[in-house]
C-alpha cells in the first residue's frame, strides 16, 4: 500500500479551518507538514473475512461477538464480513511529538495530515480487500465507536486480525489504539445487492460533542450533520 499525496481540504477540515485566504507563511506551513507526514508514513493492514455465524448475539467465526443494534442492523443480510486492522505506524507519532516541541502550530497540522493519512490508509485496504473478492456486495465500513458498537470492541477486532503482530497496532488502557492514527472496521458481505443504509453524524457517538459539527463543517463521512 503506497500513499503519495494527501487530502489537503479534508486536513484543513480537522484543523476547523473555516475557510478564507491562507497566509503564505500558513501555505509553507501546510506543505512542509504534508511532506513530513508523508515521509513518516508507513501504511500497512491485517485483515480476515469471516463468515456470520448468528444474529442473536451476533456472532462472526473465530468467537467475535459484536454488540450492538447498530452493527447488528448495519450486517443484515450479509453471510460474512470483512474484519481489517489499519495504521500508517508509529513515525507519524513519534514526528507529532517532536513537532509539539518544535513547534506547537506545525503539530497541529501534522496531526491533521496524519488523520486524513489514516483515513486513506483505510479507504485503500478496503479497495484492496474488496478487489480479492470479485462479484461479491459490501456495506461501507463500520467501526467501533460509530453508533452503539462500543470502542472495547477493539480489543476483539486485533485479537482475529493478529494485528500485533502482522501490523504492530495494540490498545492501550483507555480502549484507544497505538499507533495512534489506526483504524479497525467491519465491512458485510453479500452475495447480492446490499439496501445502502444512511451514513452520517447520527451514526457517531461524539456526534453532540462533534466541534466540526458545531460550526457547521463535516468530518467528510457522508449522510446527516
Amino acid at each position: 500500500m503506497t500513499i503519495d499525496r494527501l487530502d489537503r481540504e479534508q486536513a484543513l477540515r480537522y484543523m476547523s479551518y473555516r475557510g478564507g485566504e491562507l497566509s503564505d507563511r500558513a501555505k509553507a506551513y501546510l506543505d512542509e507538514c504534508e511532506e513530513r507526514v508523508l515521509r513518516a508514513i508507513k501504511p500497512v493492514f491485517s485483515y480476515r473475512v469471516l463468515r456470520i455465524i448468528s444474529s442473536d448475539p451476533l456472532t462472526l467465526e473465530g468467537a467475535l461477538v459484536l454488540e450492538g443494534r447498530d452493527i447488528a442492523k448495519h450486517l443484515s443480510g450479509c453471510d460474512s464480513a470483512a474484519v481489517f486492522t489499519v495504521t500508517v505506524g508509529s513515525g507519524v507519532d513519534r514526528l507529532i511529538r517532536s513537532l509539539q516541541i518544535e513547534d506547537m502550530a506545525k503539530a497541529v497540522m501534522a496531526d491533521s495530515f496524519a488523520s486524513t493519512a489514516a483515513e486513506l490508509a483505510a479507504d485503500e485496504a478496503e479497495k484492496e480487500i474488496k478487489a480479492k473478492l470479485p462479484g461479491r456486495y459490501f456495506t461501507w465500513r463500520f467501526s467501533p465507536g460509530y453508533g452503539d458498537l462500543p470502542l472495547s470492541s477493539q480489543k476483539e477486532l486485533l485479537r482475529v486480525t493478529d494485528a500485533l503482530r502482522r501490523t504492530g497496532v495494540h490498545l492501550l488502557s483507555d480502549d484507544l489504539l497505538t499507533p495512534l492514527k489506526s483504524v479497525t472496521a467491519i465491512v458485510g458481505i453479500s452475495d447480492v445487492p446490499i439496501e445502502k443504509s444512511r451514513r452520517g453524524c447520527s451514526e457517531c457517538n461524539i456526534a453532540e460533542s462533534c466541534s466540526l459539527r458545531r460550526s457547521g463543517q463535516h468530518c467528510g463521512v457522508k449522510g446527516d450533520i
